[in-house]
């Protein structure tokens, strides 16, 4: 079972937030990948201000893999070529190779999602469920 809860990623951003004012980058960059673990589509709003800060911009383009690889965004979605572009201008090889890795998926996953009857799948963002149904849920 994946549970996105939108709360548990506000807090995290907090905690983010928190970090960064108080001159703790460590900890601001382990927020970040709390927030990639939860990957709730709201957490896509910060990926810039992730990878602007770079104690942060590694953890940044981790939640723009996760948000890939879980369905929250597709690689047609219009936000995700200049993540990708940005991350390539940092000067951690490390963040470089990555985005070298997530194109290389994208790529795949075009020539996969070609073959066969299939249709590719396309940026159609999942919404948050209703306030009855997020109780019914109870993800928080």
């Amino acid at each position: 079972m994946y549970i996105r809860s939108r709360r548990a990623t506000e807090l995290a951003y907090e905690a983010y937030q928190r970090a960064r004012t108080e001159g703790r980058p460590d900890d601001a960059g382990l927020a970040v990948v709390l927030t990639d673990d939860i990957c709730h589509p709201a957490a896509l709003d910060w990926v810039d201000e992730f990878l602007d800060y770079e104690p942060t911009a590694n953890a940044g383009l981790g939640l723009v893999d996760q948000a890939l690889f879980h369905g929250v965004i597709y690689p047609d979605d219009e936000r995700l070529e200049p993540w990708l572009q940005a991350a390539e201008s940092k000067p951690d090889l490390y963040i470089r190779e990555a985005v070298q890795r997530i194109r290389e998926s994208m790529a795949k996953w075009a020539t996969e999602s070609t073959v066969g009857d299939a249709p590719a799948p396309t940026s159609e963002p999942t919404p948050d469920p209703e306030p009855a149904e997020r109780e019914a849920l109870d993800y928080r």
